[in-house]
């Protein structure tokens, strides 16, 4: 069990010690910052379930933010869905 928690310890050092900083960002002379207006969700998965789920939750987590948040399901939905399937495959 110790040796487990070495090799996690060891293994999350090397990856945080790979990481690139950002030392340059580039802007367009004419960029002017703007709000938000809208922001859509767009989850992907293969269980239709897990990603309304997750997009839900998304959506509420933004909207307690004060953004407006719409899910990718609310604007394009497949239409070979089986709407009393949840857990059809669907992309």
């Amino acid at each position: 069990m110790k040796l487990n928690w070495i090799y996690f310890i060891g293994a999350m050092m090397l990856l945080m010690s790979c990481s690139t900083g950002m030392n340059t960002t580039w802007t367009a002379d004419n960029y002017q910052k703007q709000d938000y207006k809208l922001i859509a969700v767009f989850p992907i998965g293969n269980n239709r379930a897990n990603v309304e789920m997750f997009e839900n939750n998304m959506k509420v987590l933004l909207q307690n933010d004060g953004y407006q948040a719409i899910g990718g399901t609310e604007i394009f939905l497949p239409n070979d869905i089986d709407p009393e399937n949840p857990n059809t495959e669907w992309i």
